[in-house]
């Protein structure tokens, strides 16, 4: 393909990419006043965020910072460059566009937005310690600017059953997925059937559990009776598991 063509195709998609910016709400006026580059820009910044982010629904956009104009003779804005990287949502983001010269790349510069991207989450209604067992219940849906959130939310339609609380959340919280956690399978003071294995006899005794503990792990028990502790592996869900060594 010749330069001149390949000129010409840049040129044509930017200013679909440009077409595209003015469709989004509260950008008309904005792209009235800026390099049909930015506007170009914030209508790839907003095109990524939804195809890495498919929780998100509104996202605005405001430029805050770009090289100023007028640009150095000879020399024209061209097409957003490289793709949004890593966790991508954050209140402040950039866009790369190239700067040229004829058909020829100068230099890249990066277009700096403010961003708020708005969703459907779940907040906390009252204060939860941590290790609470939580549901539905316990939260309100709201519609916020979840861009400078450390993690993603929990889904407004999850499933709370058999979850608690990982940390305190206060009131007003949005409830994010690092929030919570399954409920192990054995609490601390849990009563604990536990199943003792010698050879091919097996019986059945009670523990009390010093510790909580999730499938698989050894766990610290008391017995009840001589109130002497022993360890088991946990087996399911408030039971344990011994085998006698030989």
């Amino acid at each position: 393909m010749s330069g001149r063509s390949s000129l010409s195709m840049r040129l044509t998609v930017l200013g679909g990419l440009c077409a595209l910016a003015c469709m989004i709400p509260g950008t008309r006026g904005a792209a009235a006043r800026e390099p049909a580059a930015v506007a170009a820009a914030r209508a790839s910044l907003i095109a990524q965020l939804h195809h890495l982010r498919p929780d998100i629904g509104r996202v605005d956009a405001t430029v805050i910072g770009h090289p100023a104009s007028p640009l150095p003779a000879g020399t024209s804005w061209a097409l957003p460059l490289h793709s949004l990287r890593g966790h991508a949502l954050a209140p402040h983001l950039c866009i790369w566009v190239e700067l040229r010269s004829a058909d020829r790349e100068v230099s890249s510069v990066p277009v700096w937005f403010a961003v708020k991207a708005y969703r459907p989450v779940l907040v906390s209604a009252s204060h939860h310690w941590a290790r609470d067992s939580v549901g539905a219940q316990d939260f309100t849906v709201e519609t916020r600017d979840v861009a400078g959130l450390s993690a993603i939310p929990v889904d407004v339609k999850a499933s709370f059953a058999g979850m608690r609380t990982r940390r305190a959340l206060a009131p007003g919280h949005i409830l994010l997925r690092s929030d919570i956690e399954p409920i192990p399978e054995v609490l601390r003071g849990d009563k604990v059937a536990v199943q003792v294995t010698d050879g091919p006899v097996a019986i059945e005794t009670d523990g009390i559990a010093l510790r909580e503990a999730r499938l698989g792990q050894i766990i610290e028990l008391r017995n009840p009776t001589s109130q002497k502790t022993y360890t088991a592996q946990v087996v399911g869900r408030g039971r344990a598991a011994v085998e006698v060594s030989r």
